[in-house]
């Protein structure tokens, strides 16, 4: 049997201190990256109601934070709205030509 990561963080449920192990996960962002431009699909999460074009600034987690570059007449309020930066999901993403 494999012995567990030596990273530990107290446990209070049973009203006492224990350390438990912790597993570390892998940072699961795919072919993102900082600086290239993406077309955003946030079409069924949110305000949005067409896809936009956006680069990447940060990469969090699961999500990337992005500046949007270009967008649809009709969400052209939403840039104001958000101050031209908004988090997108990874699996919204796609690399844009």
């Amino acid at each position: 049997m494999k012995k567990p990561s030596t990273i530990t963080e107290p446990n209070w449920s049973s009203g006492a201190l224990h350390i438990m192990p912790i597993k570390k996960r892998k940072q699961k962002h795919g072919n993102v990256e900082v600086g290239k431009i993406y077309e955003c699909d946030s079409c069924k999460r949110g305000s949005w109601k067409y896809p936009f074009r956006g680069e990447v600034l940060y990469i969090n987690e699961k999500s990337a934070v992005v500046k949007i570059i270009s967008t649809h007449e009709a969400d052209e309020y939403l840039i104001g709205k958000l101050d031209n930066v908004t988090v997108v999901p990874f699996k919204n993403l796609e690399v844009s030509e």
